[in-house]
């Protein structure tokens, strides 16, 4: 095979459960550090389990970004 697809090789197939599928929450904070961490907390008491959290920060001079990940530090058994 020549031309840009003689290198592609194909992915191994993802097993994913069909009762649930991995989702992607995204959220965005913007100077709101307790509304967002009350946001993160409350995602803990879903029972849907196959999921990842992306969070964003707009631009915050609050210091909400440091904040979040000073709280992410103090829990560290709550990460996945």
């Amino acid at each position: 095979m020549e031309g840009p697809t003689a290198s592609f090789k194909a992915a191994k197939p993802i097993h994913m459960s069909l009762s649930e599928p991995r989702v992607s929450i995204v959220i965005l904070n913007w100077n709101s550090y307790e509304v967002t961490l009350d946001c993160l907390l409350s995602l803990k008491k879903m029972d849907y389990r196959n999921f990842e959290v992306v969070l964003v920060d707009n631009g915050s001079v609050d210091d909400s970004p440091a904040k979040l990940l000073e709280s992410r530090a103090r829990n560290p058994a709550d990460q996945k």
